[in-house]
């Protein structure tokens, strides 16, 4: 990119530099020299915009280094930070859950139920 930038400059000082007499090329180094400005330009703001990306994508980094965190905390924050993910995860369960009624049965089965693991009632 700085390389594009310094080509740029080069060409537009060798546009201005050029000489003419009649009206057609006066109208087209003008037309040139501003395309060149514009390329400039934009090249600047490309430099810019990636100057402030690279030190944002750094101070973030510089974060992440800093604040260390316990496996509480990265789970707590992973949680959070993907709810799409979460939802995922409560539709499987939903999938997977399993409701036990036993409303007609005699009272010793619901006692039991009751004190059963629910790993044993599977």
């Amino acid at each position: 990119m700085t390389n594009l930038l310094i080509l740029l400059s080069d060409a537009i000082s060798n546009v201005c530099s050029i000489k003419t007499t009649t009206g057609a090329n006066i109208t087209l180094v003008k037309s040139t020299k501003s395309a060149l400005e514009q390329a400039k330009t934009i090249t600047q703001k490309l430099l810019k915009d990636e100057s402030n990306q690279m030190a944002k994508d750094l101070n973030d980094i510089k974060k992440l280094l800093t604040s260390p965190k316990t496996y509480a905390q990265a789970v707590t924050t992973e949680s959070t930070a993907h709810p799409q993910r979460n939802k995922a995860k409560n539709k499987e369960c939903e999938k997977l859950t399993l409701t036990i009624t036993a409303q007609a049965a005699p009272e010793n089965i619901k006692n039991t139920l009751k004190s059963m693991h629910a790993k044993q009632r599977m």
